[in-house]
């Protein structure tokens, strides 16, 4: 989470310096031709320092911080109110952290470690801050500034009305300026870029709101319509319960009227077969038992020559292939004869 929160600061930063970069800006060498330069410590200390007003070839050497004040505040506004400051090398420290560039959030822990455990100084003291990166370096360096003396500038000039714009720090022989972070660390936020802020969150609070109102909309339909499909669904299972009772209903009444033809059919085939049988079978045999079973009939009874049935029988037209299914047994002490026959029945048109 921190390395993405570090990642997009990094990315802020850059994006505002590249920005800042964007606005036109005539250069002298000793800041800007359009804005007041106040370089200080050539001597050593930061004062006498020394002030050049634009567009005059005008210098104004400045003794003491209570002079600066008196001077500041006699300007004339027609000299404008953007300001430079210059660092001579004398006025801060440079000190390299690595042989090439590094994201500015990771070069500013890399800095506070080394400026803990290698130098005499203490954050509190010091401003650490760096260079624009549009300077052409492969380096990663930050600069060591004291507070005192320099805080009481910057304040005298906000006071003042004068606007900081830049703070060059003379390196090699050319003016390296500081990146906005580190301007606005030693300056602080003007009320046009505070106001940017708060528009910015103004804008974000805005965005916000806008697609939290969307999502309450978004999410009512949605609502809205998982309750009309709740209720299409519930009417459709009413209605499908309905239409299966009603089949169930329809396929029961088919069952019982199908069972009905079926016991009718039997019924009428059975009084078919008992009046052919009657016909065929002699006055001295009589039955005990008439079974119906696929489409066959079996014949069980009695009689005084059972053996003389077969023929009978294999004379109809309706029967066929009859056979006894068990041996025919005398009855003791009697003429008859006990049988069990099976024949099969001729379907009527086959």
């Amino acid at each position: 989470m921190n390395t993405a929160i570090e990642t997009l600061r990094d990315a802020q930063i850059w994006l505002a310096d590249e920005m800042a970069d964007l606005r036109p800006r005539v250069r002298s060498n000793n800041g800007s031709a359009a804005a007041i330069c106040i370089i200080l410590g050539e001597q050593g200390n930061l004062f006498p320092c020394e002030i050049l007003l634009p567009g005059k070839d005008v210098q104004i050497f400045i003794e003491s911080i209570d002079a600066f004040d008196d001077a500041i505040n006699n300007l004339s506004r027609s000299t404008g109110s953007a300001c430079h400051i210059i660092l001579s090398g004398r006025q801060f420290i440079m000190r390299s952290l690595a042989d090439i560039r590094l994201p500015r959030s990771r070069a500013y822990h890399m800095a506070l470690v080394d400026l803990t455990r290698n130098t005499p100084f203490v954050p509190d003291d010091v401003h650490i801050v760096f260079a624009d990166r549009s300077v052409s370096v492969s380096d990663t360096s930050y600069y060591i500034i004291k507070k005192s003396g320099l805080d009481e500038i910057v304040s005298t000039l906000c006071n003042s009305g004068r606007s900081i714009d830049a703070i060059l720090l003379q390196v090699d022989g050319e003016n390296r300026s500081l990146d906005k972070s580190s301007l606005l660390a030693i300056r602080g936020m003007r009320f046009a870029e505070r106001m940017n802020g708060w528009l910015m969150v103004a804008c974000a609070i805005t965005l916000l709101a806008g697609l939290t109102g969307v999502y309450g909309i978004a999410d009512h339909r949605l609502q809205t319509a998982q309750q009309i499909l709740n209720r299409n669904i519930s009417e459709a299972q009413a209605e499908a319960k309905l239409a299966k009772t009603k089949f169930q209903r329809q396929n029961l009444l088919h069952e019982q009227m199908s069972s009905l033809r079926r016991e009718k059919n039997v019924t009428s085939s059975a009084v078919y077969i008992w009046e052919h049988l009657s016909r065929v079978l002699p006055d001295n045999t009589w039955l005990s038992d008439l079974d119906f079973a696929d489409n066959k009939v079996t014949l069980s009874g009695f009689s005084t020559s059972a053996a003389s049935l077969i023929p009978l029988l294999e004379k109809t037209q309706q029967f066929e292939n009859p056979q006894f299914k068990s041996s025919v047994n005398k009855v003791p002490g009697q003429v008859f004869e006990r049988f069990i026959l099976q024949t099969q029945i001729v379907q009527a048109g086959s």
